[in-house]
């Protein structure tokens, strides 16, 4: 409480009743400043964009192909995909071009030779000359690597507020060891840069490779890789190191439920979404649109995947929102007590239970309406899931940002 004592009464030589009034006035100016203050943000819409087929033409983790020797990889390597395992699919890939030697900055020219889909470009620019009024995400499948090498080279780093993806490593080359003549104390090499010329280098042997730095890669001391100056070899790491309980999305990310724990982290920093707008093409877009409720708009790609799967889900016309929402609630409250049920769990990062896939997974909720965007349910038994969005379709970016438009109307 703010007062003035009598030594300050003293002090200024005032009187006691002008100390009662400045002080009231004092505190009434805190308390104004103090709500003032806590007055929330303007509310900001969330441009959502899918990378592959969406921001660019085409699919990066298929284009990078095009730095293997000869332009393709063999089909061999093809036949070691697993469905729901891509990720392990690319890694071989990356691990057969270094074993080739194609260094790192060979696939970075090839990515950055990808065109942006017709009219991206201006609705990039669109949005980044209006930030007070969008925040952008880029919510991929692809990779930290491939996504920061197109938007650096395209001058449209500083576009999206967020990138959420599988975060890209570049490996280092496994350096050398000598013995030293006098003791069995091996000598560091200093790591070199990689060969700018991969044809002036011989292959790597695969062991080397799959080796780290560190501790690892001090046991491999005994391994002398062919290349004087070998190239370094790219590896992607899954974004949900955990099982994420989604039947539907590939194991490495779920993509509503990273985008459900974007929104939780921004909801804790008093950041709020009048209306979030998703762009995208493909089967694994469809899962967040689970999440999004009726004021939110989803945009398919014309032609696309996502355009035939979003039709087929919405919301039929009849069904009452509110018979839904408590038929939803119902659902999600016997998982999350079968979730509460397995050692270790979180919300945000339960493991399946035994028997039960995804039991784990969180309800994220937007407007107080819970979605289940992941579950199979009580039984094993999937609830059904409707896209309660309005539904947009787009086949350029010019089409994007004419519906954006009135938003800043």
């Amino acid at each position: 409480m703010l007062s003035l004592s009598k030594h300050s009464v003293a002090r200024y030589n005032c009187h006691p009743r002008t100390c009662d009034v400045f002080t009231n006035f004092l505190r009434r100016r805190a308390i104004y400043l103090k709500c003032f203050c806590a007055l929330p943000a303007p509310m900001k819409h969330l441009a959502v964009f899918d990378f592959d087929h969406t921001i660019v033409d085409g699919n990066t983790d298929v284009h990078v192909h095009t730095a293997a020797p000869g332009g393709h990889i063999p089909p061999s390597l093809k036949k070691n995909y697993v469905k729901g395992r891509w990720l392990d699919f690319m890694n071989s890939i990356f691990q057969y071009m270094f074993e080739c030697g194609v260094d790192i900055p060979r696939i970075k020219s090839a990515i950055e030779e990808m065109e942006l889909t017709n009219g991206m470009p201006a609705l990039l620019q669109m949005l980044k000359e209006h930030k007070k009024s969008f925040d952008v995400l880029i919510l991929s499948d692809s990779n930290t690597f491939f996504i920061q090498s197109i938007l650096d080279n395209r001058g449209l780093a500083d576009v999206p507020t967020s990138i959420i993806t599988n975060p890209a490593e570049i490996i280092p080359p496994v350096p050398k060891f000598n013995s030293l003549s006098q003791g069995n104390s091996p000598i560091h090499t200093p790591l070199r840069s990689p060969s700018p010329n991969p044809s002036s280098t011989a292959s790597a042997q695969p062991h080397a490779a799959s080796m780290g730095t560190g501790s690892r890669a001090r046991r491999a001391s005994a391994i002398t890789s062919t290349h004087p100056r070998g190239p370094s070899r790219l590896l992607v790491r899954p974004f949900h190191a955990s099982p994420h309980g989604c039947l539907r999305c590939n194991h490495n990310l779920c993509k509503a439920r990273a985008l459900g724990d974007f929104l939780t982290d921004q909801r804790a920093k008093h950041v709020s979404y009048n209306r979030i707008i998703y762009i995208g093409d493909g089967a694994n877009d469809l899962c967040p649109c689970y999440l999004l409720s009726p004021q939110d708009v989803v945009m398919p790609r014309g032609g696309f995947q996502l355009e035939k799967l979003v039709m087929a889900h919405q919301l039929p016309k009849g069904v009452r929102e509110s018979e839904l929402a408590a038929a939803n609630a119902q659902a999600a409250q016997q998982l999350e007590m079968l979730a509460a049920a397995i050692p270790g769990s979180r919300k945000t990062e339960g493991k399946a239970a035994e028997g039960q896939p995804g039991a784990g997974e969180d309800t994220a909720t937007r407007g107080g309406t819970p979605s289940l965007p992941c579950f199979t349910g009580v039984g094993g038994r999937r609830p059904k899931n409707y896209v309660h969005a309005q539904i947009v379709k787009w086949e350029s970016g010019h089409d994007i940002a004419a519906w954006l438009s009135h938003i800043l109307v």
